[in-house]
């Protein structure tokens, strides 16, 4: 009798088949990799941190590592040169430490080291230090290293204390109308904090308050640096006097003044409403603030006063507000002197003026925002209920920007609501029906509207980055009144405008 034979279906075995390969598959053991012996690439040799402040943690850096080759490697280790003592801190594809052993690369793979540091307040001079420690690829004998770097600078830091505070809600502004909202996190200066100079920069947590009968100066040189919903406050009786002065170096501005956010990194240099604002209460007395940039607020500077009291006009020279989330410059019944300023970008209107008086002199108001949709002219002057308008002057400036209209006047028809513009460059449309029949867009009217220049081609040097400079082919070179120049005879920079003024708060020279 013939043995009879066993057999399975064709599809069962090859169901057997796959399984049996799956299984083999899933034990694969490391010895099946190489051991790294070199040859990785990395996405750079040198990771830059760029700058933080000491005690603050820097932004999350990436390095890719390569595996060029055709086998699948193990890295015997990754870890840092100065091991745990390290400030540097890792992640190795998901995983946190300072030291990895046995990591898997496949052939021609890659895999990320994410990298952050925190520098201690160290015992280093001079004020800032460059920090340094080795990432290591490899064993011990043949290691690959990439180089990390990061510049650390001391500063100065004032933060809310307990029991150091005006108390809920009495002296915070109240952005909640402009778009932000604003915690109570303010703190009385105390004497020994009411001096800012350049030997250190300042940071500043919360909102630092002047108290009554005080004064914060802030001498020329000094950087202050205002972390996320942070800023300053000027409160009833007391007093900010900003003392900047010209720079011989128009890109370092050595002598300028500088407020910004506390994120010193590159990535962070053009980021708007990084802290809140600069704020001016009513009945804040004797400021005075000259040369002075700020930058990336949500609202630059908060000017909020009775015209009367106190009766000296707060005066604002070579003062530049840019890339504001909401506005650069509020003022409610206020009284302000401006020469030489720029308000630049915002995401609103550059400047928001409600009743009071105030006085722009080669100034340039220029809103090229372009970091989403903006329906508010760069210029709005209004009434309002408890606030006339009673002087709006501009002489020798340029209202300018990226939408056809860059000037809005929203009166109180029972009140008064003066303004002037006299030797001025204004973005208007030339023929426009919904202002066709209101009298105070009447470009003839030479009580309100003198030499005016509509229009123009300005060619700003680079307004998306707020340089706001002429070039040679600007439209309103040599078109300010020179009896207005004696006024301001040095623009911004300092050059002399008083022969040929050109309009706005740079002259052109050749070196723009």
């Amino acid at each position: 009798m013939q043995a009879s034979c066993l057999r399975f279906p064709a599809t069962l075995f090859q169901v057997l088949a796959i399984a049996v390969v799956t299984v083999l598959c899933a034990c694969r053991n490391d010895f099946e990799y190489t051991p790294s012996t070199g040859g990785l690439t990395f996405s750079k040799d040198t990771v830059f941190l760029d700058t933080i402040f000491a005690n603050i943690a820097s932004s999350t850096y990436t390095l890719k590592v390569y595996n060029t080759g055709d086998t699948d490697i193990l890295i015997p280790e990754i870890k840092l040169g100065r091991a745990a003592s390290s400030r540097y801190r890792l992640n190795v594809d998901g995983l946190d430490g300072q030291e990895f052993q046995e990591i898997p690369l496949l052939a021609r793979d890659s895999l990320f080291v994410f990298v952050e540091t925190t520098v201690d307040s160290l015992d280093f001079e001079p004020t800032t230090l460059v920090y340094t420690d080795d990432l290591l690829f490899g064993a011990e004998g043949n290691f690959q290293k990439v180089v990390l770097n990061t510049l650390v600078q001391k500063a100065r830091f004032l933060f809310p204390r307990a029991g150091n505070g005006p108390g809920p809600g009495a002296v915070i502004p109240d952005l909640e109308e402009l778009g932000s909202e604003v915690p109570d996190n303010s703190f009385w200066l105390q004497a020994g904090e009411l001096n800012f100079n350049s030997d250190l920069p300042v940071v500043i947590y919360g909102y630092a308050t002047v108290p009554e009968d005080s004064t914060l100066t802030i001498a020329a040189g000094t950087r202050v640096y205002f972390h996320q919903n942070s800023g300053l406050l000027v409160g009833p009786g007391a007093s900010l006097n900003i003392t900047g002065a010209l720079s011989t170096d128009d890109t370092a501005l050595e002598n300028e003044v500088v407020f910004e956010g506390d994120r010193l990194e590159p990535g962070y240099s053009q980021v708007p409403g990084q802290w809140g604002t600069v704020w001016l209460s009513e009945n804040s007395v004797d400021n005075s603030i000259t040369n002075l940039t700020i930058k990336n607020a949500t609202v630059g500077m908060i000017v909020d006063g009775n015209i009367t009291n106190p009766p000296n006009a707060l005066p604002l020279v070579n003062v530049q507000i840019h890339n504001s989330a909401i506005t650069n410059l509020w003022a409610h019944g206020a009284s302000i002197n401006l020469e030489n300023c720029i308000l630049g970008n915002a995401g609103g209107a550059s400047v928001d003026l409600e009743g009071g008086r105030y006085d722009f002199v080669h100034c340039t108001l220029a809103n090229y925002w372009a970091r989403g949709f903006r329906d508010t002219p760069t210029l709005t002057l209004r009434d309002t209920e408890d606030q006339n308008l009673e002087m709006a002057s501009f002489e020798n400036c340029v209202v300018d920007g990226n939408r056809s209209n860059e000037l809005l006047l929203l009166p109180n028809t029972e009140a008064a609501f003066n303004f002037k513009f006299a030797h001025c460059a204004l973005k208007f449309p030339e023929s426009s029906t919904a202002f066709a029949d209101n009298p105070l867009y009447n470009f003839e009217d030479t009580n309100r509207y003198i030499a005016i220049t509509r229009n123009p081609k300005l060619s700003f040097t680079d307004p998306l980055k707020e340089d706001f400079s002429l070039q040679e082919d600007s439209e309103v070179l040599n078109l300010g009144d020179p009896t207005i120049a004696l006024r301001a005879p040095l623009d911004l920079l300092g050059n002399d405008r008083t022969e040929r003024p050109d309009l706005g708060a740079l002259q052109y020279t050749t070196k723009n």
